[in-house]
């Protein structure tokens, strides 16, 4: 694997400074179409995914994870954002939650 994500060096570093102040923090990840360089002619970044979990800052642990899938209204999904994201084209049309 490669280097750690922004998400996971921000909650490392956020963690260890709401630990005292706080037993639990609530995430929000959300996911829209992109693509590998410029933005297709006609088409504009929607949000296709929202995710949210529960993260206990004692323990690090992650429970009520929960993905919200959003059907985007102004673009389709690239190769390149089913790579990333691995959603599909097919799993935002009929918005299956994870």
């Amino acid at each position: 694997m490669g280097r750690p994500s922004i998400l996971s060096q921000c909650l490392t570093f956020n963690s260890k400074l709401m630990a005292k102040k706080l037993d639990k923090i609530v995430i929000v990840d959300i996911e829209a179409t992109c693509w590998e360089k410029e933005t297709p002619a006609g088409m504009e970044s929607d949000i296709i995914e929202i995710g949210v979990c529960l993260l206990d800052v004692q323990t690090g642990e992650i429970s009520a994870n929960k993905g919200i899938i959003v059907k985007p209204e102004r673009s389709i999904l690239s190769d390149f954002c089913t790579n990333l994201t691995t959603n599909s084209q097919q799993r935002l049309r009929h918005g299956t939650l994870r």
